[in-house]
């Protein structure tokens, strides 16, 4: 898992630093590991998204960025009264925090 994290970082920052082949191999590597920390999804998203964008694909970036923030949204609203806050049903499938 603390692989997983730490490629999703390092893709993060490269796509800062303007080096996005590499950081596209790190992303993708994050995105495998996914399935064993399905929260990073929504994360690892937003990295794909930045890549894309730092790649002048605005468009598919902005559908992208705007996924994530709507998944975002519809799981605020769906809380139920009583819940653990912060707790709710997000990409990742499960509760996330």
């Amino acid at each position: 898992m603390a692989r997983a994290v730490a490629r999703l970082n390092l893709g993060a920052v490269l796509v800062q630093t303007g080096e996005l082949a590499d950081a596209r191999s790190h992303l993708e590597s994050a995105l495998v590991r996914v399935e064993v920390k399905p929260n990073l999804l929504p994360y690892v998203l937003l990295g794909f998204g930045g890549l894309l964008a730092r790649q002048g694909d605005a468009e598919t970036a902005g559908l992208l960025l705007g996924a994530v923030q709507d998944d975002r949204r519809r799981a605020e609203r769906s809380s139920m009264p009583g819940e653990t806050p912060g707790a709710r049903r997000s990409l990742c499938g499960r509760t996330c925090r």
